[in-house]
C-alpha cells in the first residue's frame, strides 16, 4: 500500500527529491521519532535512543545502518557486563575496584588498535565500563538497561523508516561474482594451456570480472554479517584473486613471445602440473557454489629435463624458467585461495599459508 502511494506521488509530482534529500528527511523522521516517543511514554535516556540514530545514520545505507546499530548493542551489553560484574566483586573496596577496572579497560583499548576488522565494539564496550561507574553502585544495573533498550529501540525506528520510506535494496551478488571470475580463469587458463586464440578475449573478460568482484564486495562488507565476521579472511580471498589475474596475464604474455616452445619437453610432469592447477579451479569453483572444502594438495616441486636443454639460446631458457616460475607461484595462490575458502565454508580458522 505505501509503495503504491510513493509511486503515485512520484508520477504526479511535478518535482522528484533527490537521494541526498530523501536521506536527510529520513535521519530527520527517525531523530524525532527516537526523541518523542520515550519523552512521551516517561522512558529514561531518550538522548541515548537519538545519538544511536545519529550514528548509525552516518554509516550510510540501511543495511549498514543496522550493522552498526547491532554492533553497538553487542557493544553495550558486553561493557553493562563487564562494569556490573566489576561493582559486584568490589561494591566496598573501591580502591582495588578502580585499579581492576583501569586494567580492564587498557586491556579492551590494546584490543580495540590491534584489532584488524571493525573495532566498534571495543570501543563501546569501555565507554559503557566507564558509564556504568559513573552511575554508581546503587544505579548501575537499572542504567545499563535503559541504555541497552534505548540503542534498541534506536536502531528499530530507524530501521522502520528505512524500510518503509524510499527503501533501498542492495542484491549481494559477491559470491555469484566470485564463482563468475574462477570459471573465466580456469577458460583462460586452459586456453593458454592449449595455444587457443581465445586467451585475449578472455583475458579482458577476466579484468572485467575481477573490477565486479570488486565492487560487489566494497559495497556489500559494510552490510553483510558474514563479511564483517570474516573481515580478514575475504580480504585475503580479493587480495588472492587479483594474483591470479596478474599471474595468469603474465603467463599470457609469456605465450605470445614464445610461440615456438614446447614447454612439455622440458619441464618434467608438465601435463600433471596443468591438471593440478586445473583441478584446483575447478575446486574453487565447486567451493563456491556448494560450501564444500577442498583438500589441499601439496606444494608444487618443479625439475626440468637436463637434457633437452642442449641448443637453446638463453632468452629460450630463461622463457622456460619462467614458466616454471608461473606456473608454480598459480598454484600457490590457488592453494591460498583454497585455504581461505575452506575457512570460510566452516573450516579450520587458522591461516595455514598467509
Amino acid at each position: 500500500m505505501l509503495q503504491h502511494v510513493a509511486d503515485f506521488f512520484n508520477d504526479w509530482l511535478l518535482f522528484s527529491f533527490s537521494k541526498k534529500l530523501k536521506f536527510a528527511i529520513k535521519v530527520s523522521l527517525s531523530l524525532t521519532l527516537a526523541f518523542m516517543i520515550p519523552m512521551a511514554m516517561g522512558w529514561a535516556q531518550p538522548n541515548t535512543a537519538a545519538i544511536t540514530v545519529m550514528l548509525i545514520a552516518s554509516v550510510g545505507g540501511v543495511n549498514e545502518s543496522v550493522m552498526k546499530g547491532i554492533i553497538r548493542v553487542i557493544g553495550t551489553l558486553i561493557g553493562a557486563a563487564i562494569g556490573l560484574t566489576l561493582i559486584a566483586m568490589f561494591p566496598q573496596d573501591r580502591l582495588l575496584y578502580l585499579l581492576i577496572l583501569s586494567l580492564v579497560v587498557a586491556a579492551i583499548t590494546y584490543l580495540y588498535y590491534a584489532y584488524q576488522g571493525d573495532s566498534t565494539v571495543f570501543l563501546l564496550s569501555a565507554m559503557m565500563i566507564m558509564m556504568v561507574f559513573l552511575q554508581g553502585p546503587e544505579n548501575a544495573f537499572i542504567y545499563g538497561i535503559d541504555r541497552t533498550y534505548m540503542t534498541v529501540f534506536g536502531i528499530v525506528v530507524y530501521t522502520f523508516i528505512g524500510i518503509f520510506l524510499w527503501p533501498v535494496r542492495l542484491e549481494d551478488t559477491t559470491i555469484n561474482d566470485a564463482t563468475a571470475l574462477t570459471n573465466i580463469q580456469t577458460e583462460l587458463f586452459v586456453s593458454l594451456m592449449v595455444n587457443s586464440d581465445t586467451s585475449s578475449l578472455l583475458q579482458d573478460k577476466m579484468a572485467a570480472g575481477e573490477q565486479k568482484l570488486q565492487n560487489s564486495y566494497v559495497s556489500s562488507s559494510g552490510s553483510s554479517f558474514n563479511m564483517t565476521l570474516n573481515a580478514e579472511v575475504w580480504d585475503a580471498i580479493t587480495n588472492h584473486y587479483k594474483n591470479i589475474n596478474s599471474t595468469l596475464s603474465a603467463l599470457a604474455t609469456l605465450r605470445e613471445e614464445n610461440t615456438q616452445i614446447d614447454y612439455r619437453n622440458h619441464i618434467k610432469y608438465y601435463d600433471e602440473i596443468n591438471g593440478e592447477i586445473t583441478a584446483l579451479f575447478k575446486e574453487c569453483e565447486d567451493a563456491w557454489k556448494h560450501n564444500v572444502q577442498i583438500i589441499l594438495p601439496n606444494a608444487l616441486e618443479i625439475s626440468y629435463r637436463s637434457a633437452q636443454a642442449e641448443g637453446l639460446s638463453h632468452l629460450q631458457r630463461s622463457s622456460i624458467v619462467t614458466q616454471a616460475e608461473m606456473l608454480k607461484k598459480l598454484h600457490l595462490s590457488l592453494r591460498k585461495l583454497a585455504d581461505r575458502l575452506n575457512t570460510l565454508n566452516g573450516g579450520d580458522k587458522t591461516l595455514h599459508h598467509d
